[in-house]
């Protein structure tokens, strides 16, 4: 669990917050309605070449350094993302959930965002200050993959499933809430939502069900994870009630309770939809971002490059900034899972002595002591090498955070301490 300064503990309960009435009452729209709506989904300048938004980016890394693909290799990766489940050179064989699955709401695909950055449509801004921005932008690096292939088989909203992601667990794999058994990793899965998720995943005849799912990995795994969190939410796009995204959120933590007699969000909910709301212009300046460092739209060349800075220049900036280039290296060098995480956990104990300044290097510490956790708990990977070396640093950084005197540093950085092993 992530301990950072201002941070509030933001445990909320996704489908088991719903009582066994409300779940029934959801089962019943989902299994016995009839003539299912067309999705509703905005339909962005990549839709009608196969019939499936496509993503720029997928769980392989380039293996040369200007990260530019043939036509051949984008179009192969665009439709195997599209669906997860279906090779570049086949048709699907069924109808994907995004589509099956009745929808009420306007959502998006990643690509889709993208488009409407180029177009000029939004501007969102990643706000990069200091160090917890740089964290932020990490998390979302090491799981945007994930989120993107599986909110766009399952027809959810990229950027608010990412939102909801923030406001559940500010993106920590390990988020635990505070019950015996609470609510677990990025989307702080519930236990009964796990079991009927890892059902209906598993279910061949099930709409909900993904090839992909491993029913061994835990319910910590990140793509694990991801998915049993993104079948609780697109359950609850498929409620006529849910008219938008921040409808389908307010659901998502307060239940069916989350809207009034007329359709608007209740006080309760409208208080928790607001926060996550707030994450959302970052994270589309996080795409920005990305989209700027590497843009497959022109093939990775340089002058394309150049061109796609220059545009997010005002909205998402900070390429110059050498630690955000180093993020997005790292990310295009590395699939979301295991080797991005490896990769991570060594980069933020590089900075943990380079920074200036107690609290920064205590705050790339405890980021690189939660990324050994994940990759020894989650991954198991072994990080004895640098389990030891994460025990030196904290050694060294220790005399100048108790001679700091300050109360927040000090309890963090002990926080931290009692999660190095040995």
């Amino acid at each position: 669990m992530s301990h950072f300064p201002g941070q509030r503990r933001l445990v909320l309960t996704w489908g088991g917050i719903l009582t066994s009435a409300a779940f029934a009452a959801l089962v019943g729209t989902l299994w016995l309605s009839s003539g299912r709506p067309t999705p509703s989904f905005v339909k962005g300048a990549f839709d009608g070449r196969d019939g499936s938004p496509a993503s720029t980016a997928g769980e392989t890394r380039d293996g040369d350094d200007s990260g530019a693909k043939s036509d051949e290799e984008a179009r192969a990766e665009a439709e195997a993302e599209a669906d997860p489940d279906t090779p570049a050179t086949a048709k699907p064989t069924r109808t994907l959930p995004r589509d099956a699955l009745p929808i009420y709401a306007t959502t998006q695909t990643r690509r889709e965002v993208q488009e409407d950055l180029l177009a000029g449509k939004v501007t969102g801004h990643a706000n990069i200050t200091g160090a917890w921005d740089y964290i932020l932008l990490a998390r979302y690096l090491a799981i945007d993959d994930f989120v993107d292939r599986y909110s766009s088989y399952y027809g959810t909203d990229f950027i608010w499933q990412l939102a909801a992601y923030c406001s559940e667990s500010i993106m920590d794999p390990l988020a635990k809430g505070p019950d015996v058994d609470g609510d677990k990793g990025l989307g702080q899965v519930a236990k009964e939502s796990e079991r009927i998720g890892r059902m209906w995943a598993a279910d061949p005849s099930n709409l909900y069900y993904v090839e992909s799912y491993d029913p061994s990995r835990s319910v910590w795994d990140p793509e694990t994870n991801v998915i049993l969190s993104t079948i609780t939410l697109r359950s609850l796009y498929a409620l006529p009630v849910v008219t938008s995204n921040a409808i389908a959120y307010g659901h998502l933590t307060v239940g069916l309770s989350a809207v009034d007699s007329s359709g608007n969000l209740t006080p309760r909910a409208a208080g928790r939809v607001e926060r996550a709301a707030g994450f959302v212009d970052k994270l589309v300046g996080f795409v920005g971002l990305k989209l700027a460092y590497a843009p497959s739209g022109g093939g990775g060349s340089e002058a394309a490059r150049e061109s796609a800075e220059s545009t997010f220049v005002r909205t998402s900036g900070k390429l110059t900034d050498h630690v955000v280039r180093d993020l997005l290296a790292i990310d295009r060098a590395n699939a979301d899972g295991s080797a991005i995480s490896v990769a991570l956990r060594d980069y933020f104990l590089g900075l943990a002595k380079t920074a200036n300044g107690p609290w920064n290097e205590t705050m790339y510490l405890g980021e690189a002591v939660n990324l050994a956790r994940v990759v020894d708990d989650i991954y198991d990977i072994p990080s004895g090498v640098a389990w030891k070396a994460l025990r030196e640093r904290a050694e060294a950084l220790a005399p100048a955070v108790y001679a700091s005197g300050d109360t927040s540093l000090i309890s963090f950085f002990a926080k931290i301490e009692s999660n190095i092993p040995g």
